[in-house]
């Protein structure tokens, strides 16, 4: 994937930018990358905390899930996981799979975020500097924006879909907000994200949590229109030690 290659040089080089303008001179500093590879998914499924547990913690950072059945239909939010790559999947599979143009899924198991209010946090084991994040719509959300469905018009001039990521320092004070879109049709080159995509988080460091929301130009009375989905990867995260 060129366009994903080209892109990486890009974010490696705003990390490393990123990383020296955070870090304090005199302390010292380890960094982590959280995949979601320890997910131990069998081909083409996912998980979504039907087990119950609540939440998974990779490397130093805990990400939380609300899983609840109601007259036998199961329903989530927060983090799942999922390695599914069928870009074209419909139906209740699509908003397990990231949405990727090109097909497959370079990044393997990935995590899929189903936001309701404060349902997608993510907490640290002390305060930290969280540097980056890959992003991508789930097939769900993409094709809702580009083609509508039964609740939803296509996107047109004007529309947008957003991702705002806000850090809490240990006293839950709000550090900084981070903005990233999904999907934006306010200038002239509209677009919807579909690949893999650098999402700079380092303005918030300080943060012991974030805390994923999601917003829309597409709402009605009860609340935003746009399916409330999103993939995550390759987390990039560093610690003081």
């Amino acid at each position: 994937m060129a366009h994903f290659n080209h892109f990486r040089v890009i974010a490696i080089a705003v990390l490393i930018l990123s990383l020296s303008s955070c870090m304090k001179e005199g302390e010292s500093y380890f960094e982590q990358i959280v995949t979601f590879h320890e997910a131990y998914l069998a081909p083409e499924t996912y998980w979504n905390g039907e087990d119950g547990t609540g939440f998974k913690q990779f490397g130093a950072v805990s990400f939380y899930n609300h899983y609840e059945e109601n007259e036998g239909e199961g329903y989530w939010k927060g983090f799942a996981y999922s390695n599914i790559t069928d870009a074209e999947a419909v139906g209740y599979n699509s908003e397990f799979c990231a949405y990727i143009s090109k097909g497959g899924n370079p990044l393997n198991t990935y995590s899929v975020v189903h936001v309701k209010e404060e349902s997608a946090t993510m907490s640290f084991m002390s305060e930290a500097i969280p540097l980056s994040v890959w992003v991508t719509n789930t097939s769900l959300a993409y094709y809702s924006m580009l083609n509508g469905d039964e609740s939803t018009t296509p996107f047109e001039e004007g529309d947008w879909f957003k991702i705002t990521a806000t850090g809490y320092d240990t006293n839950n004070e709000s550090v900084n907000i981070c903005e990233f879109y999904l999907a934006d049709y306010r200038g002239e080159k509209s677009y919807i994200i579909d690949e893999w995509t650098f999402f700079d988080l380092s303005t918030l460091s300080g943060s012991s949590k974030i805390i994923f929301t999601l917003s829309s130009s597409d709402n009605s009375e009860s609340g935003m229109k746009t399916p409330a989905y999103f993939c995550i990867d390759n987390f990039h995260i560093a610690f003081s030690s």
